[in-house]
């Protein structure tokens, strides 16, 4: 079975905006949190965007159409210049046949959960619907417009319960049995972006490697949640201080080998190496599945694969004894959500020098209004002509 989610909008397109949110971001949070519960039920989903990029309506319907999906639901919030307007409704392309049928179950779960008005579930021929091959919906969940259904749109805890909900509905519905645990899984789409997990960082440790883009880059390509590995990392070395038995010059962000007595562990050639290797043991964990990337993980083979497909179940394994270790991860990632990125002001040339920092072009924190020296100036050079 074969399931695509759509995050409606994106990029410069914010969709609806409310007082202080735009349904870009909620649709994107909430198709990100369905799509990793449903992962975890045996139904595989991909997700038309994982990030705020704008896809083209035809891009999504491509995807979707390549994909050789079983179903599309695309995810959006509703508004109206009555600020009053409120509830719930979703489309299909015409009434009968399976995506009608997929859209009622839809409809009823969200009217269940969300205890408001039923607007229905309605025709319409919107493009999405029309140039899909397989049965799609579009869900209006609530009305940014409304002060009181924003404010449940941005509740955590609402959006974790929400999209539980809506995930059982759908195996129900598709004849699989709902996982919905209240673990963490360690498989599926990041959640935080890379300015949230940079900014969460400096707030503790200002002269912290940029390394936020790295581990969302690798963990897609393996299909493990990369804004956990980073929150591991935290966790591991001290918010990058790396004050224990393995130094910051081994690329070894997640203390691989490093067994304790004083035995430092693996070392890496660069942090690209060092990340990717941690996320291959994530993934030796957490899943029987091939590697897609080049092994380069001393340990993957010394692991059980499969046997830790949640975070809370490395307690224990990754860490001995470990006692609250995935607890402490998840703990991490969390407050790595809370951070806002919207008032903050970013010099125009941060995102290429916080690229040139994560491939080491750059190896310590500078005032980019501060000019370098001749010496700086070389040895960038010469970082550039080495990636070549």
């Amino acid at each position: 079975m074969k399931l695509v989610i759509d995050p409606g909008h994106g990029g410069s397109d914010p969709g609806a905006v409310g007082s202080y949110s735009k349904e870009k971001d909620i649709n994107l949070l909430l198709s990100l949190k369905l799509k990793n519960k449903l992962t975890a039920s045996g139904i595989s989903v991909i997700c038309t965007r994982e990030d705020d990029s704008e896809v083209s309506l035809q891009k999504r319907c491509d995807i979707a159409n390549n994909y050789g999906a079983d179903y599309f639901i695309s995810m959006h919030c509703n508004s109206a210049k009555d600020t009053g307007a409120s509830g719930t409704e979703t489309y299909c392309l015409a009434t009968g046949g399976k995506a009608y049928e997929l859209a009622k179950v839809l409809q009823q779960a969200m009217i269940e959960f969300n205890n408001n008005k039923d607007r229905g579930v309605k025709v319409a021929n919107y493009y999405v619907l029309k140039y899909t091959n397989m049965p799609a919906v579009i869900i209006e969940t609530m009305f940014l417009s409304n002060q009181q259904e924003e404010e449940r749109l941005n509740n955590t805890q609402w959006q974790d319960l929400f999209t539980s909900y809506l995930a059982e509905a759908i195996c129900v519905y598709l004849g699989f049995t709902p996982v919905l645990s209240n673990k963490t899984p360690i498989m599926g789409g990041a959640e935080a972006t890379a300015k949230q997990m940079d900014i969460f960082l400096r707030k503790f440790n200002a002269d912290a490697p940029y390394l936020a883009e790295l581990y969302l880059k690798v963990g897609k390509l393996e299909g493990v949640r990369g804004d956990l590995a980073f929150a591991q990392s935290i966790l591991e070395t001290g918010y990058f201080r790396f004050e224990g038995a393995v130094s910051k010059a081994q690329n070894n962000f997640a203390g691989l080998g490093a067994t304790g007595n004083g035995v430092q562990g693996a070392v890496f050639g660069t942090p690209e190496e060092g990340i990717t290797a941690q996320i291959q043991h994530l993934k030796a964990y957490a899943t029987t599945n091939p590697l897609n990337t080049v092994q380069v993980d001393p340990r993957f083979n010394l692991v059980q694969r499969g046997s830790a497909p949640y975070w809370e179940d490395l307690n224990g394994k990754w860490a001995v004894p470990g006692n609250g270790y995935g607890e402490n991860v998840v703990k991490i990632w969390n407050e790595i959500l809370t951070v806002s990125v919207e008032n903050q002001v970013e010099h125009y040339a941060q995102e290429a020098y916080d690229e040139w920092k994560a491939k080491g072009i750059v190896l310590e924190d500078h005032d980019l209004n501060t000019p370098i020296t001749w010496g700086e100036y070389v040895i960038t050079q010469q970082r550039i002509k080495n990636l070549e």
